[in-house]
């Protein structure tokens, strides 16, 4: 009771622990255990008091001092707790069993009249106190034989929480009142996707308190996203009552109190299922929350001289500004119950006008960045955004954006930009084998995908990058993500290079590919036209893979997108069938009712040598486990092939 009240009182840092019946080296021999085991030692016979049917819970001292240990290391302040091992017997049970341990037998012992002749526990009584503060049960296992380790118990009543002595304002000190010292560091979801609210420790003396207020490591591991934050903001509330909000800003936040307390409430702005979803909670220096971009945000100071402090991860700007989007605080539909009436808060001009839920603008997307934009994959993947209506697209190619160039980033607030997706690249194989080409590919394929990477990677992007079978030898019949970069040619080089520069973008989808075919120019058309013109076509036989089909592939590349699939490498090309490029031309051949006869056979290294081309690699097909893995089933090329086949021929 004395080191309750000196707690309460004055702030002592101490706990208060009750434990069951201890056994262990040093105990005194008149106690149970030892007595019957020193009798046995001795030659006696073991002496047994009434019936036996004394009940105690047995705990090794050892693990009581694990117990306290636990207590001491991750023990509040001012709890009480109780250390058992869930270990109840009677003194018959206890007794036979030493006797069976030391190999006499059980009955070996003499039977005494008990003159108390009382049946009783010393189990400790932890029902009426189970419960947590917050009415939830909790036990730590923390022994490593016999104990269940520590129970903390609730404070019986109302009795408020023990809280250091202050010195300060009596403002300051009326608001320790609602701040909950000692709690563990702990993470709760919200009802809104990726609201998220920290419990923190708070460590309190004399002095005033003490707290970690953000930990990367930490709350990382506990859920927290990591985030980036480069912006510190923090906002005075002179006075009780101040009500703020409710904005919906362009970036994450993290949201945490330096003195006194909020009412807060979140309204979800962004487009979606969770649109209008309301959660709210009140914050004090024990308590934070990580809110995700488009949550609008809004607070009711709860004291004067509240004192709430915001980390950001992105700077503000007038652009950023105009992204904004807001619900007004009075929305009946909200069910908000302001602890202070609206009428009697102190609120801007600008925030008593802002629209209700029903007319409130979503949050918009970040912009994506789509570049080589008029290139065959550029042009389907700007047809799936449009067809599916997806907004905030931007799209550029070499004539207004170079990725080599540095001057092209200039002047650009990327911290408006969410996904940049590159199918900007140099792709003329033979072409890369000439001094001219050597450079071109050199500076496109590895300079302009720095130029990206480092952007990326500093603003926070997600950066879509497409790569190629060519980073490999091809002596393996199917590629994995993971297998060795071994180009054969200067393309592939280059594109090993970009590769190994984009695995280094913390949030990257590294997509690989080979014989893509779209709208334009490609070997399907050549041959087709050779086809009907009944030229003579040429093919290599030896050179194997699977057609890739560039709206499969921009389908393949919003689906990871989309899903949030893990950052990394993906193969993806058709499905189905592995062919060689001389059989494709048959299949051309055939659809078009020509002659196969005018086809004629080649090989790789005969291609190369006669053009003075680069050499390929004989295998391209690509595993594509990984990418089914995550959702996406490609199309078989070629059911793809006949599609487009009958919309050539119909031109």
């Amino acid at each position: 009771m004395l080191v309750r009240a000196w707690t309460r009182t004055y702030g002592i840092r101490a706990t208060i622990s009750n434990c069951s019946n201890n056994y262990g080296p040093f105990q005194h021999v008149e106690k149970f255990i030892p007595r019957q085991i020193t009798n046995i030692l001795d030659g006696q016979r073991p002496k047994l008091y009434g019936k036996g049917e004394n009940v105690r819970d047995w705990i090794h001292t050892e693990d009581h001092s694990s117990g306290v240990w636990t207590i001491l290391t991750k023990g509040r302040i001012g709890e009480t707790y109780l250390i058992g091992a869930n270990g109840e017997k009677n003194n018959i049970t206890v007794l036979r069993m030493i006797l069976k341990m030391m190999g006499q037998p059980e009955d070996a012992f003499d039977w005494v009249k008990d003159t108390t002749a009382a049946t009783r526990s010393t189990r400790p009584n932890c029902a009426p106190n189970w419960a947590g503060r917050r009415g939830t049960p909790t036990s730590n296992r923390v022994s490593r034989r016999r104990s269940n380790g520590t129970r903390r118990t609730a404070r019986g009543g109302n009795r408020p929480r023990p809280r250091p002595r202050h010195v300060t304002s009596s403002r300051a000190s009326e608001g320790m009142d609602f701040m909950d010292f000692e709690k563990d560091l702990r993470a709760v979801e919200t009802n809104i996707p990726g609201l998220v609210v920290f419990d923190l420790p708070v460590h309190g003396d004399n002095r005033g308190w003490f707290k970690e207020n953000w930990q990367r490591a930490k709350q990382t591991k506990l859920g927290l996203p990591d985030f980036g934050p480069v912006q510190n903001n923090i906002s005075y509330n002179a006075k009780k009552g101040v009500t703020r909000g409710i904005h919906a800003e362009p970036w994450d936040k993290y949201i945490s109190i330096a003195a006194g307390s909020v009412f807060g409430a979140w309204v979800d702005l962004r487009p979606g299922e969770s649109f209008g979803q309301v959660y709210t909670t009140v914050l004090d220096p024990s308590k934070a929350i990580y809110v995700p971009r488009g949550v609008g945000n809004s607070f009711q100071a709860l004291e004067d001289g509240t004192v709430y402090t915001y980390l950001v991860n992105a700077h503000w700007s007038l652009e950023q500004k105009k992204t904004y989007t807001f619900v007004n605080l009075a929305d009946p539909d909200l069910h908000i119950d302001w602890p202070i009436p609206l009428e009697d808060s102190e609120r801007s001009e600008a925030d008593l006008h802002h629209p209700m839920l029903k007319d409130a603008k979503p949050m918009a997307p970040k912009k994506t960045l789509v570049l080589g934009s008029k290139g065959k994959l550029g042009r389907a993947i700007r047809e799936y955004a449009e067809s599916h209506s997806l907004e905030n697209f931007e799209y550029h190619d070499a004539d207004t954006f170079d990725i080599s160039d540095t001057a092209s980033y200039e002047n650009i607030d990327w911290d408006l930009y969410g996904t940049i997706i590159n199918a900007a690249a140099y792709t003329s194989v033979d072409g890369a084998e000439t001094p001219e080409g050597r450079k071109a590919a050199w500076t496109i394929n590895v300079r302009g995908v720095r130029n990206l990477a480092k952007i990326a990677t500093e603003h926070r992007i997600t950066l879509v990058h497409i790569s190629s079978d060519y980073v490999f030898d091809g002596t393996l019949q199917f590629h994995k993500e993971d297998e060795n970069f071994a180009p054969l040619s200067v393309y592939g080089q280059t594109k090993a290079a970009g590769d190994a520069l984009v695995e280094n973008v913390p949030q990257h989808y590294l997509i690989r590919s080979s014989w893509i075919i779209g709208e334009g120019r490609n070997f399907v058309t050549r041959m087709l036209d050779l086809a009907q013109s009944g030229a003579t076509a040429e093919a290599p036989n030896d050179q194997f893979g699977r057609l890739t089909f560039t709206d499969d592939m921009a389908g393949a590349i919003f689906h990871l997108l989309n899903s949030n699939a893990p950052y990394g490498t993906y193969n993806m090309t058709g499905s189905g069938r592995v062919v060689s490029w001389f059989d494709l031309a048959q299949i051309i051949f055939a659809a078009a009712n020509a002659d196969n006869s005018k086809i004629i056979a080649n090989s790789v290294e005969e291609y190369a040598k006669e053009n003075n081309a680069a050499l390929r690699p004989h295998n391209c097909s690509l595993d594509l486990s990984k990418i089914e893995d995550a959702g996406y089933q490609p199309a078989d090329w070629e059911t793809s092939l006949h599609d487009y086949l009958a919309k050539e021929l119909n031109k």
